[in-house]
């Protein structure tokens, strides 16, 4: 079953999120460099800022950020688990989205820390995004700290599936679901902005392993702690890390 194509509105414009900044010069290049090469491994560690050159804003950055532009506020775990109705907005507005951010490409910073996590520079990659770009680049091992929007969960009976395959399922039930879509930019968490009179037509169906729970993604949602054993994993490396030195 094909996904229906709801995204030719839109498209990625790569270095459209990229703040104003300063050319580099050769002697940061250069005290770089000299970083680099005074260790044999490093551990690596990655936020939204590597993605925007992917296209995908961040929230912080002067002027392109999203919260530069507007009053927006992601969506908080609180409020995703005890409102169907935000439920059906998360979902919705990410049903929107989902074909263009997850459409996205790694850029030549992905690629570099993949090159150097293949010859053994990087020990350990940590990243916050939850777009899985570090992944798509060759980076297999990289932990996502956040989680990836990639993998969404029942939180009735914990079945597990990709988003892709969630989409098709979303699809299938909002066939008739064409939103006039006012403000078309893209969101760190692959979010869109939708009237709500326009949420309430979207359709959210139920697990379709239980056909109790309601699917949620498979990331630390605002609010939200990250799990005790994956911090635990993390400090584990770095104390092997440590270690070996």
């Amino acid at each position: 079953m094909c996904v229906r194509n709801i995204s030719h509105t839109f498209k990625l414009v790569p270095n459209r999120f990229v703040p104003t900044h300063e050319h580099v010069l050769k002697n940061d290049v250069t005290l770089l460099q000299d970083f680099i090469q005074s260790y044999a491994k490093l551990f690596v560690i990655t936020g939204a800022g590597i993605s925007t050159e992917s296209g995908i804003p961040d929230y912080r950055s002067k002027g392109v950020g999203l919260y530069s532009q507007n009053s927006y506020q992601p969506m908080r775990i609180k409020e995703f688990l005890s409102s169907s109705q935000a439920q059906r907005r998360y979902w919705a507005r990410s049903y929107i989205q989902w074909p263009i951010f997850s459409s996205s490409q790694p850029n030549q910073s992905h690629y570099i820390l993949n090159d150097w996590f293949s010859k053994g520079k990087i020990h350990t990659l940590l990243t916050q995004n939850v777009d899985e770009l570090h992944k798509k680049a060759g980076t297999l091992e990289a932990i996502e700290l956040h989680g990836s929007v990639h993998k969404v969960h029942c939180l009735n009976c914990q079945k597990q599936m990709s988003r892709e395959a969630f989409q098709i399922i979303l699809d299938s039930v909002n066939i008739e679901f064409s939103p006039e879509v006012r403000d078309v930019k893209l969101r760190p968490d692959a979010d869109i902005y939708l009237e709500e009179d326009e949420v309430s037509r979207f359709i959210l169906p139920k697990c379709p392993s239980c056909d109790i729970g309601i699917m949620q993604p498979n990331i630390v949602f605002f609010g939200a702690n990250v799990k005790k054993e994956k911090v635990e994993q993390i400090y584990g490396m770095i104390k092997i890390r440590i270690s070996h030195s």
